[in-house]
């Protein structure tokens, strides 16, 4: 169970076959006073363009912060240092 608040209950699960799991993750939100299933569009305000744009951001930022954090243990590259810049949406040959 993620979330089961203010009549919502959010909960993610997943399937298994003889002990291996499956890498997907399975997610289902509930509104409690009508038992109604509801979509992603109904629980986020943004578009699901602006949500990728939002993922997209988030994703990056993250990536950056675990570069450099790999750069600072292990010594920097300029490889290592592009990437960690962000550098290679600007080069998509």
């Amino acid at each position: 169970m993620l979330l089961n608040q203010k009549y919502l209950l959010s909960l993610e699960f997943r399937q298994g076959y003889q002990g291996f799991e499956q890498p997907d993750t399975n997610h289902l939100t509930f509104e409690l006073r009508t038992g109604r299933l509801l979509t992603l569009a109904d629980v986020v305000a943004d578009s699901s363009a602006q949500l990728g744009r939002r993922l997209q951001a988030a994703l990056s930022r993250r990536l950056r912060d675990n570069l450099a954090d790999v750069a600072a243990t292990y010594g920097d590259s300029t490889q290592l240092a592009h990437v960690a810049g962000g550098e290679w949406y600007d080069n998509e040959d």
